[in-house]
């Protein structure tokens, strides 16, 4: 399955995820049907004890974040991620949900950055940011994949009243909302 497709979202001056709106963005779609695994086969055509999967995030206000982490898929296509803030799994990230029979897969994942907000109140402090990410599983070319987005606030920054037109201050409740990309996928 695959074809073109012209992609926009009209501005919308109350929303925090791309207000001033974007596009037509002209993308080249592609996908599969899915096809829910018989048990005990897992999803992605991994096995248990053999095969690992990967999480993949980029773009949407990662900046130099690296959140991407191995795991396993168990018998009846449990998800086991390494420990939150180890090595392995550096963002956090969890799957809240991986369906065998959809193919949805869903989770969360948490940042920690240095406050760019100047002021003694911020001076280097630490400001946690959660993502959501959400997708489906597919094929591409054959191969099993899940694609899909995630939503990052972006982080807060100080007015900039040097600007025309100026830019007001953000705070973690009302900065934009950027979006990324997250794959999940078989570890080649």
């Amino acid at each position: 399955l695959g074809g073109a497709v012209s992609w926009m979202r009209p501005p919308n001056s109350v929303s925090r995820t791309y207000p001033l709106g974007y596009g037509p963005v002209d993308l080249t779609a592609v996908g599969g049907r899915f096809t829910a695994p018989v048990a005990p086969a897992l999803v992605l055509g991994l096995s248990v004890d053999v095969d690992k999967a990967q999480l993949l995030f980029a773009d949407g206000g990662l900046n130099s974040a690296s959140i991407d982490l191995e795991f396993d898929i168990l018998a009846k296509n449990v998800a086991k991620l390494p420990a939150a803030l180890t090595p392995g799994n550096p963002g956090s990230v969890k799957i809240t949900t991986l369906s065998p029979t959809t193919g949805l897969f869903s989770g969360t994942f948490v940042l920690e950055d240095t406050e760019l907000r100047t002021g003694t109140a911020f001076a280097g402090k630490k400001l946690k940011r959660t993502g959501n990410f959400a997708g489906i599983l597919t094929h591409v070319g054959g191969s099993p994949v899940g694609a899909g987005h995630f939503l990052l606030p972006e982080l807060p920054r100080d007015a900039n009243t040097g600007d025309t037109p100026p830019i007001p201050a953000t705070t973690p409740s009302n900065s934009q909302i950027f979006s990324g990309s997250v794959l999940m996928q078989k570890k080649p």
